[in-house]
C-alpha cells in the first residue's frame, strides 16, 4: 500500500483533479453493469461461510452461495472453481454448478473449456435457451456461423416453449440476438466502436465484452472519435472489477492521451496506479495536472 508522502501526493491529485476539471467522479454505474459490490456480506462473514462449510462439508446450498461470494464480490475464479469441483464431485448432474463453472472458465478466457461445459449442460436439458445463448456469445468472438447456429436454436427453443404454453417467453430477446450475430461482422467494418459499445450493453459476460472491446479497437481508424474514450472507459472499468489493473491502467493512459483535458481518466488512473502502489504513475499524472492547470491559467 502506498503510505505516507505517496498517500499525500495521491490525495493531492485527487483534489487537484476536482478542482481544476470540476469532476464528480461516481462508480455506482459501474457496480450497477459489472456486479461490483453485488453481496453485502463483510469478509469476516464470508470467512465465516467458509469454516461452516468446512464443518458442514455436505451442505450443497452453503457452498452454492459461496460461490456467487468468491464470483461476484471478490472475483476470486480459482477459489469459485475449487468449491464448484467439489460441488461436482458431490453431486454430478448439478446444472447449476455445471453453468456456474462454465461462467468461471468463460471469465477466466478459458473459453473452449466454457463450450465443452456448456455442451454437456446442453445434452443434460435441451429446453434451455440460456445455454444456447452462452454458447453463442462465446462463439462470437471466434466462429460467426457457430455463433448463429446457436442463436437461431435459443429462439427455435423458446419458440416451442411458448407454443407449449410457458408463461414467461423472451423470443423478443432471443430474436434480436440473432439479428446481432447476423450482421456482426458487417457492423464490426461500419461502425466499430458502436457495434463494440451496443453488444456490451447486451451481454453479461465481462472476458467476452473485454474481447469484442479489443476488436473494435482494432477495426478502429478514428483514433478521435469521442465514442472511443467511452469504450476504453468501460474496458477499463471492466478489468478494474476484475483486478487486472494493469490492463485498467493501459485503458486510462490512452483516454489522457485522446484527451488530456478530460479530468475523470486521470482520477481513474490515479485511483489504479494506488491499488499497483506505482508511484512513478503517480509521479507522472501530478506532472500532467500541473501542465494543464498552467494552460487553463
Amino acid at each position: 500500500m502506498l503510505q505516507g508522502k505517496q498517500r499525500t501526493i495521491y490525495a493531492y491529485i485527487c483534489i487537484s483533479i476536482v478542482l481544476c476539471f470540476g469532476v464528480v467522479f461516481i462508480l455506482n454505474k459501474a457496480q450497477k453493469n459489472w456486479n461490483w459490490g453485488l453481496s453485502n456480506l463483510s469478509d469476516n462473514t464470508i470467512s465465516k461461510m467458509e469454516r461452516y462449510i468446512n464443518n458442514n462439508p455436505n451442505d450443497l446450498e452453503a457452498m452454492h452461495e459461496l460461490v456467487l461470494q468468491y464470483m461476484n464480490r471478490e472475483a476470486n475464479y480459482t477459489k469459485a472453481d475449487k468449491l464448484l469441483c467439489t460441488i461436482l464431485n458431490l453431486a454430478p448432474d448439478d446444472k447449476l454448478a455445471i453453468r456456474r463453472r462454465a461462467t468461471v472458465m468463460s471469465e477466466q478466457f478459458q473459453f473452449d473449456k466454457a463450450i465443452v461445459l456448456l455442451e454437456e449442460l446442453y445434452e443434460m436439458n435441451k429446453d434451455n435457451p440460456t445455454t444456447l445463448y452462452f454458447i453463442s456469445r462465446i462463439y462470437l468472438l471466434s466462429n460467426q456461423e457457430k455463433a448463429l447456429e446457436y442463436a437461431q436454436k435459443a429462439l427455435e427453443v423458446e419458440e416451442r416453449l411458448k407454443e407449449d404454453g410457458s408463461e414467461e417467453n423472451h423470443i423478443t430477446f432471443y430474436d434480436q440476438w440473432v439479428s446481432t450475430v447476423e450482421n456482426f461482422e458487417d457492423n464490426l467494418k461500419k461502425d466499430p466502436i458502436g457495434t463494440a459499445l451496443t453488444i456490451m450493453e447486451q451481454i453479461p459476460d465481462k472476458s467476452i465484452s473485454l474481447k469484442i472491446g479489443e476488436l473494435a479497437l482494432s477495426e478502429n481508424a478514428n483514433i478521435n472519435d469521442d465514442k472511443v474514450t467511452e469504450l476504453l472507459e468501460k474496458m477499463g472499468l471492466i478489468y478494474t472489477s476484475l483486478g487486472i489493473n494493469d490492463k485498467a491502467a493501459k485503458m486510462y493512459w490512452q483516454i489522457i492521451n485522446i484527451n488530456p483535458e478530460g479530468g475523470k481518466a486521470y482520477l481513474l488512473l490515479a485511483d489504479r496506479a494506488f491499488a499497483l502502489n506505482n508511484l512513478e504513475i503517480i509521479d507522472v499524472i501530478n506532472k500532467k495536472i500541473e501542465l494543464q492547470e498552467n494552460l487553463v491559467h
